[in-house]
């Protein structure tokens, strides 16, 4: 049986799916969400300072310094935990 992702691993895997640039369309996919989800959680890492909108057509999402600091650090407290 599967288990249910929490929040933060769910940013974590949106944040690694989007990378140096990514579409949405894409980071649904895979990273295993529906639109509306993605919706709701790129606002909220946006908000939050951890991507950013790549101007142009189509439009890009990136990850900023601030969100690769994130997943790094969410990693390093993957690997001590128990």
């Amino acid at each position: 049986m599967k288990r249910r992702r929490d929040k933060i691993s769910i940013l974590v895997d949106m944040l690694e799916v989007i990378g140096d640039g990514a579409r949405k369309t894409h980071i649904v996919y895979r990273a295993n969400l529906n639109f509306e989800s993605c919706r709701r959680y790129l606002n909220a890492m946006r908000n939050a300072g951890l991507v950013e909108i790549r101007v142009g057509s189509p439009m890009m999402w990136a990850i900023t310094e601030k969100g690769r600091t994130f997943v790094k650090k969410y990693k390093e407290f993957k690997d001590i935990s128990l």
